[in-house]
């Protein structure tokens, strides 16, 4: 379990504070999409629970052992948006990553590596964006740590590339990992997350899993007059609705997560506000 509790920071020089008295817990393994604009700090998020930058107040645990020690960081592989990377083989960086991760498994970066048709032998400074993106996918997902963060990582890939991530990836959460990505492309990985957290004017606005949302959210083409959100999607006008509004339940689509992001910060009080009430106990879906 990842636990961040009373966070504050922001860069020094700055005097934009990125997160305030933050509080927020993920579930080992889930698959989080973390979503927000740019701007938000979703990278810097990342980048905090991954020890490489400090907390200006509270603290972050994975698994009870404070984000930065040992126990913690061999636990943990962070995935940036862009770095650099060095004039070695792929194959070579592998071994000389591997011994920093108590599980690196040799076996499974072959199956990545090959499951993503990258070049082992090529120098990984002269790859293109999209076969860096995947060599680091590669060893992240070989390092087999508990926790794996993940900003930005189908960026870059192709439409192919991007369904291979989704199967390994799929096959992480069977293993229990924790993952949390970073996307302003939800329906890249809609078919995995399993928990959606939202970002807004520097906060977290929206944290729940996936289920919870389907069991008591639904899309609607009706307009209904209680939707909590309606705009357009291809032309078609449709809403995000409670599931316990009868009037709709011949028109019901399946949710769209970057739908549901809209409404979260375009309606947030009144979409949380449901959600709390159902939380405590206050309402009942009555399809269930």
């Amino acid at each position: 379990m990842l636990e961040i509790t009373n966070l504050s920071f922001k860069y020094p020089k700055s005097r934009k504070v990125l997160y305030k008295n933050l509080h927020i817990t993920f579930t080992q393994g889930e698959i989080y999409g973390l979503m927000g604009q740019n701007g938000e700090g979703k990278s810097t998020l990342l980048k905090l629970m991954a020890g490489l930058l400090p907390p200006n107040q509270g603290e972050i645990k994975w698994n009870n052992h404070l984000i930065g020690g040992r126990d913690s960081l061999q636990d943990l592989f962070f995935l940036p948006e862009e770095t650099e990377l060095p004039p070695t083989s792929l194959k070579k960086y592998a071994s000389l990553l591997a011994p920093l991760y108590p599980n690196f498994s040799m076996n499974y970066f072959d199956h990545a590596c090959s499951a993503l048709s990258l070049e082992m032998k090529k120098p990984m400074h002269k790859m293109s964006f999209g076969q860096k993106k995947k060599s680091l996918i590669a060893l992240g997902l070989a390092t087999q740590t508990s926790l794996l963060l993940l900003d930005e990582p189908t960026n870059g890939l192709d439409v192919q590339s991007k369904a291979t991530l989704r199967s390994l990836l799929i096959e992480e959460k069977r293993n229990n990992r924790t993952i949390i990505i970073s996307t302003h492309q939800a329906r890249d990985l809609q078919e995995i997350i399993t928990a959606l957290s939202i970002m807004h004017d520097n906060s977290l606005i929206f944290h729940h899993p996936l289920s919870f949302l389907q069991e008591h959210l639904t899309m609607s083409l009706d307009g209904h007059d209680q939707a909590f959100y309606t705009a357009p999607i291809g032309g078609i006008k449709q809403s995000l609705v409670a599931k316990n509004l009868p009037a709709h339940t011949n028109n019901e689509e399946a949710l769209d997560l970057e739908f549901v992001y809209l409404a979260a910060i375009n309606e947030e009080h009144k979409l949380n506000n449901y959600l709390s009430t159902i939380m405590r106990g206050g309402l009942h879906n009555d399809n269930a």
